[in-house]
């Protein structure tokens, strides 16, 4: 039978049976196809509501009753075909559960391959997402009128058991920074809001730009002052990466490559942001730009601590460096090494602290100041603080080849090491109060150079007014220093040497004043020129002492006292001066004639072995002397009061002989003053002999000389006397025509033997007198002169105990044309040889001069004169007939001599010599006088009447 579904009915049991089977079909089917759909519908239909016109999902699956989601290929593009936003998968497991307790309870969400693109233009504040712009916005400030709108909290929390992002990119752009940020991995676990001290964790491995990144760490997002740790390490980082956004806190084009590895922990608070880090940083060819330019080989920053709690930062840390350059214009700073340690750094406002060092090798500094450079530096700090422009600094400073060049003076040490504190107000003010040790130091200029073994400086320096003579000044407690040397650049010229300086309570002036309570120097030597022409140092000091030397800067030098020991004091006089005393012109005009140099000195000692070397070389034979031990004291030098007394003591030996010499002088006065008294014992003369040969024709060949002085100078006249006792003086054969013999009119040897007493010593009575303020004055010529002047007088005044008519003396010249003195000639009558009663008187006198001299010599010489020749026949014929010529005496007729022959020359020339002979033998046989001293010459007959018939006796 046919059966049709026309005829089929169903009971109203069957029915309801019917529908309540559609019904369950239809919730099965739509529970599993309508969840699916509604999700593909609803992520298409939100994307499209951003902008995304061109929007794709390969496949979804979602899981109402397992609590499972999952999407495939999420594709979404923007207009004008931008970069697509991609989503490779998405995984998702979730909880119904808690959704009855408002909390969304996802326990695993997983995104594979998402692709995001973001941009930003620059000068733009608008992003770009996948070529979708951001839409913004921020709430305008609240006002009167408008009011904060206070957002009501939501009830509902989030619990994100984990989520996993892998194989993803982020391509981010924002003016110059361009980031490619691959995300191999990404783990975030336990995010439960409502839990909020329990930290979310969180892995990151992926790379940066190519560079690898690694991050771990922690985050307290819900707490009420949020918190996070971060362990961050990366490798090959560019900073060009970070340009911009460097940019903006002022470090412009930075470049290189980075290894870096950091953990920070962070806290957000009411007052701010708090951050620790630490890590590590190595920077491969470092380069900036602003604010200074940074060019290196490599940069290395170790983070010890690094702690900001929102208004003070504080680090340590180490940061070194090899290859670097570093330009400010005009300045440059270059260094084959740097270490710069913080332990710490501070900063909290305008204070700055910092504890630790700093380091450098190969260290140049060039720019509009001079050039320095240093082989190596190291600066400590303990600490170094900075509040606004005030910087006080402790702690120590230690260079070594240190150079300063191209400005001023060159200056170059082997090690400089200073230690102590320093302080600034600015670069107008500063101080610094320390100890410094300087080795193998070295100062030149164009015309001059300083060289300094070792010094060491105690006390304060500080920066002195802008228009002062020095820019600093300097209170020292001590100053040492060793092996000093001052030469000249050119010319083999050395000026001071010493082996030791010292000097305490010194004080320095801006204005250029300098002071000490004491100072001594060691070993000093001054003015030496080597060369062909050279000559050793014209100044030797085994010691100097000065208490309270001071020094005004302008013109000013005084001084309590000033002890010298062992003083060599080479003195040479040559043609043209004192050699190694005269200096060469600097050769620099200065604007402004220097004030005259003023001294006050209470007391000048010179001893313990002291010694002056003499030498006089302008002369035609040289003349040296030594004289040691040499003592002098002078007190009371004062240029202030040139009319004040300098006493003075003066005691040294030459030989054997001795001086001692007291008095005062004002050698400041206009005209020079002062008087002397001094004693000279048992002086050998033969060194001095050149004197007397240039001055009076004299060599000396033995002699002692023994003498006082005495006298002064007032207002520039000198008035002196010289009392001198010459014992064994003895001359070389002399000059006949030498000044001696022309000042004092009579031969040397004849001088010498009437000057010389029984003793055999002569005596002298020298007065000195001259101008002392003459330019032509000389004090050798005017002593020569007094000398000539003292013989002649001390003869004639010899000759006068003798002779009363000292007229009758007289210069005469022998046969053989020497130059001898006379006294006067025994007158005998025309023809006659016999002596009379006044010639025998006479006779006597000469005696006794030459019994008072036993050096003295005396010559006879008979004269007869041509018209005697009648009275000498008539003579021998009155002898011949003796009776004869009585009887014609008795009558008056004695024979005319006119009418006589005249006699013969020969008989005259013998009249001549019996006249000598008869006054020799009256002294050989009557005075008493030794015939070894009494010569005869041959008799002479003149042919003028002149002189008359006599004898001359000579000397």
């Amino acid at each position: 039978m046919a059966y049709s579904w026309r005829n089929f009915r169903l009971s109203r049991r069957g029915k309801w049976g019917l529908a309540a089977a559609i019904v369950v079909g239809g919730l099965t089917a739509g529970w599993l196809v309508l969840p699916d759909a509604g999700l593909r519908w609803g992520l298409i239909r939100t994307l499209r509501d951003f902008g995304m016109v061109d929007v794709s999902i390969a496949g979804s699956n979602l899981s109402l009753f397992d609590g499972h989601l999952k999407v495939k290929d999420v594709l979404a593009r923007a207009p004008l075909g931008s970069s697509a936003l991609g989503v490779g998968d998405i995984a998702l497991r979730f909880r119904w559960g808690p959704l009855f307790s408002k909390r969304l309870a996802i326990d695993h969400l997983e995104l594979t391959g998402v692709t995001i693109d973001l941009r930003r233009e620059a000068g733009s504040d608008v992003f770009v997402l996948n070529g979708l712009p951001l839409a913004l916005s921020t709430e305008p400030p609240p006002t009167a009128d408008a009011p904060p709108v206070v957002v009501a909290k939501t009830a509902w929390g989030i619990d994100l058991a984990e989520l996993d992002l892998t194989d993803s990119r982020l391509l981010f752009a924002s003016g110059s920074l361009k980031a490619d940020i691959a995300i191999r991995r990404l783990l975030v676990t336990n995010l439960h809001s409502q839990d909020p001290d329990l930290p979310v964790a969180f892995t990151l491995e992926g790379s940066l730009n190519g560079a690898p990144v690694t991050m771990t760490g922690t985050v307290l997002p819900f707490v009420p002052e949020p918190s996070f740790t971060l362990t961050l390490t990366s490798g090959g980082l560019d900073l060009a990466l970070f340009q911009e956004a460097l940019g903006e806190i002022g470090l412009g084009g930075a470049k290189g490559a980075v290894d870096l590895e950091a953990a920070v922990v962070g806290k957000l608070t009411d007052t701010g942001p708090t951050v620790t880090a630490t890590g590590k940083a190595d920077i491969k060819a470092p380069r900036l730009v602003e604010p200074v330019g940074l060019n290196g080989d490599h940069l290395a920053l170790d983070l010890k601590q690094a702690v900001w709690d929102g208004t003070r930062l504080e680090l340590s840390a180490d940061l070194t460096g090899s290859g670097l350059t570093m330009s400010a214009p005009p300045v440059t700073v270059s260094a084959a090494a740097l270490r710069i340690e913080a332990t710490p750094l501070r900063w909290e406002g305008r204070q700055w602290s910092w504890q630790g060092s700093l380091g450098a090798e190969t260290l140049a500094v060039k720019g509009s100041g001079p050039d320095i450079a240093a082989a190596a530096l190291h600066l400590d700090a303990a600490p170094a603080r900075l509040d606004g422009n005030h910087l006080i600094w402790r702690g120590g400073l230690n260079a070594t080849g240190l150079a300063l060049t191209g400005s001023g003076p060159d200056i170059a040490a082997a090690t400089i090491r200073w230690t102590g504190q320093a302080e600034a107000n600015g670069i107008a003010s500063a101080n610094a109060d320390g100890r410094l040790e300087l080795e193998s130091g070295r100062l030149a200029e164009s015309d001059f150079a300083v060289t300094l073994g070792k010094a060491r400086a105690e006390g304060k320096i500080e920066t002195g007014p802008a228009k002062a003579a020095l820019p600093i000044g300097a209170h020292l407690k001590l100053l040492t220093a060793d092996k000093i040397a001052a030469s000249a650049t050119r010319g083999a010229r050395d000026w001071m040497a010493a082996n030791r300086i010292e000097a305490a309570g010194l004080t320095l002036s801006p204005a250029g004043g300098l002071a000490a309570t004491r100072m001594g120097v060691e070993g000093l030597t001054a003015l030496r020129r080597g060369g062909p022409a050279g000559y050793p140092w014209r100044v030797e000091a085994r010691s100097l002492r000065f208490d309270r030397p001071a020094y005004d800067g302008t013109s000013a030098v005084s001084a309590g006292s000033a002890d010298i020991a062992g003083l060599t004091l080479r003195v040479t006089r040559t043609e043209t001066g004192l050699l190694g005393f005269s200096f060469p012109a600097s050769g620099k005009e200065s604007s402004s004639p220097a004030a005259p140099l003023t001294v006050a000195l209470n007391r000048l000692t010179i001893g313990d072995g002291s010694k002056l070397w003499f030498e006089d070389r302008s002369l035609n034979e040289p003349v040296r002397l030594m004289a040691r031990p040499l003592v002098l004291t002078v007190t009371q030098l004062d240029s202030a009061h040139p009319d004040r007394d300098s006493p003075f003591d003066l005691s040294a030996s030459i030989g054997n002989a001795t001086v001692v010499a007291s008095g005062a002088l004002r050698p400041f006065a206009d005209s020079p003053g002062g008087r002397v008294d001094a004693r000279i014992t048992s002086l050998e003369l033969p060194p001095l002999s050149p004197y007397l040969a240039e001055a009076l024709g004299v060599h000396l060949s033995t002699g002692h000389f023994d003498g006082t002085v005495r006298g002064g100078a007032t207002n520039g006249a000198l008035d002196g006397q010289i009392e001198l006792t010459l014992s064994n003086l003895f001359i070389a054969a002399p000059d006949p025509n030498a000044p001696l013999v022309r000042q004092t009119g009579m031969p040397v040897e004849t001088m010498l033997d009437l000057l010389r007493g029984s003793d055999d010593r002569i005596r002298l009575s020298i007065p000195v007198r001259g101008r002392l303020d003459s330019p032509d004055f000389d004090v050798s010529d005017a002593v020569a002169q007094a000398v000539a002047g003292a013989v002649s007088s001390t003869v004639m005044a010899t000759l006068k105990v003798a002779f009363p008519f000292t007229a009758l003396i007289s210069l005469v010249t022998d046969l053989g044309g020497d130059n001898h003195l006379s006294l006067a000639p025994l007158g005998f009558p025309p023809g006659s040889a016999a002596l009379s009663d006044e010639q025998r008187q006479t006779l006597d006198q000469v005696a006794i001069l030459m019994r008072g001299r036993e050096s003295l010599r005396l010559t006879l010489c008979g004269k007869a004169v041509i018209n005697e020749g009648q009275a000498l026949t008539l003579q021998r014929r009155n002898e011949e007939r003796p009776l004869l010529s009585r009887l014609e005496r008795l009558i008056g007729s004695e024979p005319s001599v006119t009418g006589v022959e005249p006699a013969d020359r020969d008989a005259l020339i013998g009249l001549a010599n019996r006249r000598a002979a008869t006054a020799k033998n009256y002294l050989s046989e009557q005075a008493g006088i030794a015939a070894d001293r009494l010569f005869t010459c041959r008799g002479v007959i003149e042919e003028n009447n002149d002189k008359g018939p006599r004898v001359d006796l000579l000397l």
